[in-house]
């Protein structure tokens, strides 16, 4: 008897520790790792494959997401060190700036296409997602994995924690009960992965939206960049195309 109330107390124990181990985060700071294999997401067209010699395989860059409440703005930090990119793989990621409002459900994102900023204001993209079994620790919390499916055919492999309070993540991933803290886009050759999570000096003042002066949708945003690409590929090359909407997607992201 003494044996089964020593027992019983130490589940009850474990099971208190774990109880109050949890807590919830409703702003912070998180730092993404965000890599991109460069020679795959330029496409097979006879300028990309003369240019695939002098890159890299690899870009890797940094940006900070920061959320307070529900709105957020995520943005580039710095680039991984001793990284030698020519400037035309640099000025996408320096200039781009995502700005949510999950109370109205709206987002602002600035958008370094070519040289060209543009000023994009929308509603948040719909995601389907459907949750699964598989779990795992990133930046020190327990995150679930979901699996999304956004612009029709993209598909978004993402990692989730309910311990950070709101349904946002990097660049415009959203639509899940908790903040992903880990994703991966296979059709952007792309992954975005938390490093660092700050919940104890956060700067709020940064989550501010975005000034600029022509907005565009997410539609006219495409249908540009359909328009300003449209003399650079065969409309008769696959690889061209698939090219062209790789880019559409990345920066309506």
């Amino acid at each position: 008897m003494k044996r089964l109330f020593i027992l019983s107390l130490l589940i009850n124990l474990c099971i208190s520790k774990n109880t109050f181990a949890q807590q919830f985060f409703d702003k912070a700071t998180v730092e993404f790792e965000v890599k991109t294999n460069v020679k795959k997401s330029m496409g097979n067209s006879s300028w990309a494959e003369r240019m695939k010699d002098m890159l890299p395989q690899f870009k890797t860059s940094y940006y900070t997401f920061t959320f307070t409440g529900n709105k957020s703005i995520y943005q580039f930090s710095h680039w991984e060190p001793n990284s030698k990119l020519p400037p035309f793989l640099k000025g996408s990621d320096e200039a781009s700036k995502w700005y949510v409002d999950h109370n109205t459900g709206t987002m602002q994102m600035k958008k370094d296409v070519f040289g060209t900023v543009f000023d994009i204001e929308d509603s948040l993209t719909n995601i389907e997602w459907k949750y699964t079994n598989e779990s795992r620790v990133i930046a020190g919390f327990n995150c679930r994995k979901a699996v999304g499916v956004m612009m029709d055919s993209v598909y978004v492999f993402a990692f989730y924690t309910d311990e950070l309070m709101i349904s946002g993540g990097p660049c415009s991933i959203n639509g899940l009960p908790g903040m992903v803290l880990g994703v991966t886009i296979p059709r952007l050759y792309a992954s975005w992965m938390a490093t660092k999570v700050n919940v104890t000096s956060v700067n709020e003042n940064v989550v501010t939206p975005l000034s600029g002066k022509k907005k565009y949708s997410l539609t006219e945003t495409g249908k540009l960049i359909v328009d300003r690409t449209k003399e650079w590929v065969d409309s008769d090359d696959p690889s061209g195309t698939n090219w062209v909407d790789q880019l559409k997607w990345s920066v309506m992201l």
